[in-house]
């Protein structure tokens, strides 16, 4: 995204200005679900070292998704006429080059969420890690992992397509076409800004159909054993869009200690988003179930700015859990020697 504040004219009482000029501007979401098939393999069987490759084919389920993409916009503004909201400046859209496209699975008139598959996909997920580990024991010494996540996209075959350009002015702001008045849904917004813009509901609507890149990222892990059961770790995230439309993947540096035994876990961590937010987190782990938060300095101090919080709830199940012992209870022996 890369829209500048202009709500900061009303909440801040700071005057608006005579024009506003949009830089090319994007953004894209997406609601989805995966079902994944996992292979790996072991190679190098003569390091010292445990070498393995790995990847993950997906097939994407698309639920909802959302496209904009501003070429360009410049807004002018005028003192309004004394039977309108004084308060407010008129804004009108004199150059605009936008596109629209959306899907959703919510019913605007039973005003519920109705699920259903909307898109399909394909994405793959593709690493290598090396692992230093002590044959006589089960944990590492260190282990260090490359991989390229969610390469791949979802084709939205019914979703709507809404096109823009440089034609009629549109008076937005102060326009009692638009103002205090509740669209029933997103098609009927479209459909009062094309009538709006050419004269006619229908004019804006292009096609059917777009195409949304999943959020490509590369990630590097780096994890060091300081002790029994005491690990250090390091972990560097960085997008790379590969399909045209993409969800964006945010950047992101993360450290952690963490202390790790069979029934219990619990560790802190510290985070650089976009290389410039900072974020404290921590999680507690009892047998399957994990509590955490990747930023819990706003649930624990006042901010006097809006910063974001989480917290996850987790359960983490190993069906096919296997460890030294047990493969050494499966070895053959002749017991008759």
């Amino acid at each position: 995204m890369g829209f500048d504040n202009y709500f900061r004219y009303n909440n801040q009482s700071i005057s608006e200005p005579a024009a506003y000029a949009f830089e090319p501007v994007s953004g894209t979401v997406m609601n989805w679900g995966e079902i994944g098939l996992n292979f790996a393999k072991s190679i190098f069987p003569q390091s010292e070292k445990q070498w393995i490759v790995g990847v993950n084919v997906k097939y994407e389920i698309g639920l909802d998704a959302a496209n904009i993409i501003g070429k360009n916009l410049n807004l002018i503004s005028s003192e309004p006429a004394l039977a309108q909201n004084t308060n407010k400046r008129n804004i009108y859209a004199t150059d605009y080059d936008l596109s629209a496209s959306y899907i959703t699975n919510y019913n605007f008139q039973s005003k519920r969420y109705e699920y259903k598959q909307n898109g399909s996909g394909i994405g793959f997920d593709i690493g290598i890690a090396v692992i230093d580990k002590d044959k006589s024991e089960e944990s590492y010494n260190y282990k260090f992992a490359v991989n390229v996540l969610d390469i791949g996209y979802v084709n939205f075959k019914k979703g709507i397509n809404h096109v823009f350009k440089d034609r009629n002015t549109i008076w937005l702001q102060n326009n009692p076409v638009f103002e205090d008045r509740k669209f029933d849904s997103p098609e009927e917004f479209f459909q009062t800004l094309s009538t709006a813009a050419y004269g006619d509901a229908n004019a804006s609507l292009q096609d059917w159909g777009f195409k949304i890149g999943l959020p490509t990222s590369i990630n590097l892990n780096y994890s060091q054993r300081i002790k029994d059961h005491h690990y250090l770790n390091f972990n560097w995230i960085q997008r790379i869009p590969v399909f045209e439309n993409s969800v964006k993947r945010n950047n992101l540096v993360n450290a952690n200690y963490m202390i790790q035994k069979e029934a219990i876990g619990f560790g802190i961590s510290a985070s650089m988003s976009e290389y410039k937010d900072f974020n404290f987190g921590g999680y507690f782990r009892i047998g399957p179930l994990i509590l955490g938060s990747e930023n819990a300095f706003p649930l624990l101090f006042n901010h006097k700015h809006l910063h974001a919080a989480s917290f996850y709830m987790a359960i983490k199940l190993y069906p096919f859990w296997d460890n030294e012992m047990k493969r050494h209870r499966r070895q053959k022996c002749d017991c008759e020697k």
